[in-house]
């Protein structure tokens, strides 16, 4: 059984992880920007990593009266909200100020790749399920998910048949 949701995580992040190791350029366009207004501790917090989410792949500016322009997002966004993945950045942003065992870096990959991956409930057609598994057979670490939690789990005949008594 595999775990949609944990899956795409895993498969998002590790792309995103090697653009961000190789600096290549993943900064997708967006047709209009998203004015986004911080409070002044926010707004210095997202100063203060400007260089990294550029790197990561976010193209912002100040727009004056502690608010920011967002004219680029990571390419592996998808349909989640620049509005919203921002907000919850800028929230990383602030715990970073306390001392954290993982890097900024791939704190702000592992926000995006869960922000983006597909929900635990979206229904997939056989296509999309045959591209997740094909993708995720194609990465490094496809056994969980960068948080950790599992992507495939097995389950043998004997462990079914044992959990509905066949086999005592």
């Amino acid at each position: 059984m595999v775990d949609q949701h944990a899956a795409h995580e895993r498969i998002i992040y590790e792309k995103l992880r090697e653009k961000f190791d190789s600096q290549e350029n993943t900064t997708q366009l967006l047709l209009e920007p998203v004015v986004l207004q911080l409070q002044p501790f926010e707004l210095d917090a997202i100063k203060s990593k400007e260089e990294l989410l550029t790197r990561i792949g976010f193209d912002f500016e100040d727009f004056g009266n502690n608010s920011i322009i967002i004219r680029g997002i990571p390419y592996m966004v998808g349909d989640c909200s620049p509005r919203d993945i921002f907000i919850e950045l800028t929230q990383k942003l602030q715990e970073s100020i306390k001392p954290v065992s993982t890097p900024l870096a791939d704190e702000i990959i592992h926000t995006i790749a869960c922000k983006a991956a597909i929900k635990a409930n979206k229904k997939l057609d056989e296509k999309e399920v045959h591209q997740l598994l094909t993708e995720l057979s194609n990465t490094g670490r496809r056994y969980t998910c960068p948080h950790g939690r599992p992507t495939v789990i097995r389950l043998t005949k004997y462990e079914i048949e044992k959990m509905f008594k066949r086999i005592v």
